[in-house]
């Protein structure tokens, strides 16, 4: 925001006052950033004790702003469940579009708050490194609602970025896998 704020006075224009959220919570599934009743829309969903815990508490406190759109980057405890797909209701296939539409409906309650179709941006798992299932090509295909791409008819006015990651360097050709070190994760 303040980047673009600084190249937008560059070029003399006065900028719109712009404002970013950030609620990221690492090893978050997305069952916790939607409604139970959402997570109920689609079969082999990952139910369990945070259910909703992540809706309530970082969602529902912003509803009453007006948002531009989001950047969703999730899904790595995801990744060893159901990849599923929207047109059989199952698994994350389904349940991100679920919150896509969850979250336009409810932050565009308001009329001339946030539009209904405002852009949702989707950043795709990186291949690489120690985060994610073995699954992680079913796990980009449900990112996109099983379509391959997005934007698509489950999920309009959707784009995607890709992230690329260098990995984890400590698990090989590191002084824990030569044994001249401590290991502070197998203590």
């Amino acid at each position: 925001a303040e980047s673009l704020t600084d190249a937008l006075r560059d070029e003399n224009v006065e900028p719109t006052p712009l404002g970013l959220i950030s609620t990221a919570i690492g090893g978050s599934m997305i069952e916790e950033w939607v409604t139970n009743t959402t997570t109920e829309k689609c079969s082999n969903a990952s139910r369990g004790q945070h259910d909703q815990t992540l809706w309530n508490t970082n969602v529902v406190p912003y509803l009453p702003m007006t948002v531009a759109g989001w950047l969703w980057y999730q899904g790595e405890n995801n990744c060893h469940g159901v990849m599923g797909n929207s047109e059989t209701e199952t698994g994350y296939g389904c349940q991100l579009p679920a919150l896509v539409d969850l979250w336009r409906t409810e932050w565009g309650a308001v009329e001339g708050t946030t539009a209904s179709d405002a852009p949702f941006g989707v950043v795709t798992l990186a291949s690489g490194g120690s985060e994610g299932g073995v699954d992680i090509g079913g796990m980009r295909w449900s990112q996109t609602a099983n379509y391959g791409v997005l934007p698509n008819d489950a999920m309009p006015n959707t784009f995607l970025a890709h992230a690329y990651d260098l990995g984890d360097p400590w698990p090989s050709k590191s002084c824990y896998s030569w044994q001249c070190c401590s290991n502070n994760y197998n203590q």
